[in-house]
């Protein structure tokens, strides 16, 4: 079975009931869950049913991105980045050194 492009998945992965998979991701419904494999991190949590039917438009997306051109028309850029730096250079909670 595949699943629409609308959902962000490519391909639906059953699987099987009371299965040590199963187990596992059911551990979900309770709380999210972060594992390793390979050496990558995967989280696994619960997606609501109206998730699968969103209303993303990819059209109305992309006019939302374009329609942002030219909104920092006129920027000093240099000015700009010397204020980025500036910032950086402050002390923030949590910063590293």
């Amino acid at each position: 079975m595949q699943w629409s492009t609308n959902n962000g998945c490519r391909e639906f992965i059953p699987i099987e009931p009371d299965s040590e998979v199963d187990r596992f991701i059911m551990q979900a419904s309770e709380q999210d869950i972060v594992t390793v494999s390979h050496g990558m991190r995967f989280r696994i949590h619960p997606v609501p049913e109206e998730d699968f039917d969103s209303n993303y438009d990819p059209d109305r997306f992309r006019e939302s991105i374009l329609g942002t051109s030219g909104l920092l028309k006129g920027l000093d850029v240099e000015e700009f980045k010397k204020e980025i730096l500036e910032e950086r250079r402050q002390n923030s909670i949590g910063r590293p050194e």
